[in-house]
């Protein structure tokens, strides 16, 4: 085994590729069964989505028109071009593949696929010969932006479009934009192909030289509908159900408060490797008897444990899902995605780690045929609208000679020309690219949630991270280096910003009430259309405070709180600390088992929330045994005359606020925060404005 590795390590990248080629297309056709093979459904038989579609099509009724959806690709055409030729190439790629003349009608609450018998693309053609120099690319970059950004209908379609951009006579550009409900990546390059080869005999007024499609992308939908019953079926969601078992979101270091509602708008970044670095990560993954493809995924689920201090990693990693020889020269989403769960917990050695992850990965790819959507509605995880369920980050290793889309036309010379979407379906998407010119870190990330230097310090993060793996991988994962020399001499020099003396015995709510006496008037909070000011914030929170006492709250007493931002938040947590108490905020975007083991293991005494959290919250106080009181309604409530709180002797090392985080075991764990320090916080905060 050893000489044959050698042998292999020996040859071109080219002729390693065409080895892998050769192998995977053995692999699958040995373990294709006869009842596999997918037949050719009958005219008659009515047009079907696949799993994949569906998902798709229910997204797109939540959210109409949702351009992160939108695929293209845009090619610099230099040189003579026929563009009858090219047209007429596009409309035969079109009559060939259905999946293109394909749109989606909702017939009572489902998608119905509608296929047109014949289609034509409109091809339009923009001249911009006049502009000149920087102007015109920047024209140009507008341009291809704006049409790669705008909607698509799936009722009413088409579902595709193109432009030709003329910079001069002998200079196009040509774009492509698809929705992904009827393409995937390796259908772009498909479709490249084989616009390449009419093309190439259409401007030599040769017949077209492709042979009819045996099979469509509905033969493939319907026969996966048929395919994945029964034994089949449940041998698939038993696997994944054990798999994706109480997986929790991760806590990412995100700049900005994750929105209630999840979004789609994004930006990406480049980070080129050193060859040197490549080199030694196959190296590493040869020794270790793994793929690189595996070495990288457990850094990054390393990476990821080191931001977050989660134990228990999910990722999404997509896969081109044809395994079936038949289906590899269609047009259509075949895409999927698996889930690879990673157990960081008792700080491995990343050789360790990397057996996990191997074992994770092998079982993941031997489960891939239930699509990702149809694993989704099987197991129904617990929802929420501000991320994807299961995983926030996505993972791809990607070769891109393999995956290079691109018009090789006669007389023409052609480049790919960027196309920035402004989009970013993940929190994170993190692709490793295999060029010619070696390894690079391509992460494409939600700009809602991240700033551009937030991206561009975790990027070199991520090289120091590769570095010290391969210098060192039998280190534990906590003890790989992260931070480079620069940050690590900053934060033990000048991370911890100058000293500044503490007022002795103060705490944040008496600092507020200080200021409530010297400007009753001035504006304290204001939220949306509302707006409160120092003496009224000063007052409800007193009132507040007083019935929180007479509800058994005193001094250090832990009052759990889940309610959305807002003034009511805010008053609540002053009212807490005048009472005595610690504030113990519940996320509301976590799912109710986390909460019960938040309140468990904190020995809250109290619950403060308010009516939309109820029905999840209630069901988790009564097994915990806790009381929940609204909000609102105490708020509401009537405080009787006299002194409206019982005043306590509050002192720096009081407890403020206890804060959850997963900890190294993915469980839970307190970090308890003095009034002091919170005081000094927001003193350092002030300072710094």
């Amino acid at each position: 085994m050893k000489e044959i590795a050698s042998s292999i390590s020996q040859l071109s990248p080219a002729k390693r590729r065409l080895l892998q080629k050769l192998l995977q297309e053995t692999l699958v056709t040995d373990s294709v069964a006869p009842s596999q093979v997918i037949p050719a459904r009958p005219e008659q038989e009515t047009m079907v989505c696949s799993f994949s579609q569906e998902q798709l099509w229910l997204l797109d009724q939540l959210d109409p028109g949702n351009i992160s959806y939108n695929i293209s690709f845009a090619n610099r055409l230099e040189g003579p071009l026929h563009l009858a030729a090219l047209e007429r190439s596009f409309q035969e790629v079109v009559r060939r593949h259905e999946a293109l003349r394909t749109t989606f009608v909702n017939e009572e609450g489902q998608p119905r696929p509608v296929l047109a018998n014949s289609l034509y693309i409109p091809f339009p053609l923009v001249d911009l010969q006049q502009i000149c120099g920087d102007e015109r690319e920047n024209v140009v970059g507008q341009l291809l932006r704006l049409e790669a950004r705008k909607p698509f209908d799936l009722a009413c379609g088409p579902l595709l479009r193109v432009l030709l951009l003329r910079l001069g006579a002998t200079d196009h550009v040509f774009l492509l934009v698809m929705h992904h409900i009827i393409s995937d990546g390796w259908s772009m390059k498909v479709l490249a192909q084989e616009l390449t080869t009419l093309y190439n005999a259409f401007a030599s007024e040769k017949p077209s030289p492709l042979p009819e499609l045996t099979l469509q992308y509905a033969d493939f939908a319907s026969w996966q509908r048929d395919y994945l019953q029964g034994d089949m079926l449940n041998s698939q969601l038993t696997y994944w159900a054990r798999q994706l078992s109480g997986v929790v979101p991760l806590e990412l270091p995100t700049d900005h408060p994750r929105p209630m509602l999840q979004t789609f708008n994004g930006a990406h970044q480049l980070l080129p490797l050193p060859q040197s670095l490549y080199d030694e990560l196959r190296a590493l993954s040869r020794r270790e008897g793994v793929t690189l493809f595996m070495v990288l995924l457990a850094a990054l689920q390393t990476w990821l444990y080191r931001y977050t201090g989660q134990a228990d990693i999910a990722i999404g990693t997509p896969i081109a899902n044809r395994s079936q020889p038949a289906v590899e020269g269609l047009i259509g989403f075949f895409l999927n995605t698996l889930v690879m769960r990673a157990d960081l917990s008792g700080s491995p050695r990343f050789t360790e780690l990397l057996k996990r992850v191997s074992q994770v990965t092998q079982e993941a790819f031997a489960h891939q045929d239930i699509p990702f959507a149809k694993l989704v509605a099987e197991l129904q995880p617990t929802r929420s609208l501000s991320h994807a369920p299961f995983f926030q980050v996505v993972f791809i290793l990607q070769d891109t000679s393999i995956v290079d889309i691109h018009l090789a036309l006669n007389n023409l010379t052609q480049s790919l020309f960027p196309i920035e979407s402004g989009t970013s379906q993940a929190d994170l998407t993190f692709q490793m690219l295999q060029t010619g010119q070696g390894l690079a870190a391509y992460v494409e990330y939600n700009t809602d949630l991240f700033e551009a230097d937030t991206i561009a310090r975790m990027l070199g993060h991520w090289q120091t991270l590769l570095e010290g793996i391969v210098a060192a991988p039998e280190q534990t994962i906590t003890t790989l280096p992260l931070l480079s020399a620069e940050e690590r001499q900053h934060l033990l020099s000048e991370g911890t910003g100058p000293l500044r003396p503490l007022p002795a015995g103060m705490t944040v709510h008496e600092a507020i009430e200080a200021q409530a006496q010297r400007t009753p008037d001035a504006l304290a909070l204001v939220c949306g259309e509302q707006a409160i000011s120092y003496h009224m914030l000063d007052a409800q929170a007193n009132a507040l405070a007083g019935r929180l006492q007479r509800h058994g709250v005193q001094a250090e007493t832990l009052v759990a709180v889940l309610a959305e931002r807002g003034l009511a938040l805010v008053i609540s947590v002053l009212a807490i600390w005048k009472a005595g108490g610690a504030f113990l905020p519940l996320d509301p975007q976590q799912p109710a088992v986390r909460w019960q083991q938040v309140m468990q293991q904190s020995a809250a005494a109290l619950v403060l929330s308010s009516s939309p959290f109820l029905p999840h919250l209630e069901p988790v106080c009564q097994q915990v045994e806790l009381p929940v009181l609204l909000l609102p309604d105490l708020l509401k409530q009537q405080t009787p005359e006299g002194e409206p709180y019982r005043r306590w002797h509050w002192h720096g090392h009081q407890l403020a606020y206890v804060i959850s985080t997963s900890g190294s075991t993915g469980q839970p764990k307190g970090v308890m925060v003095e009034q002091a320090g919170m005081c000094n916080h927001m003193l350092g905060k002030l300072a710094d404005i």
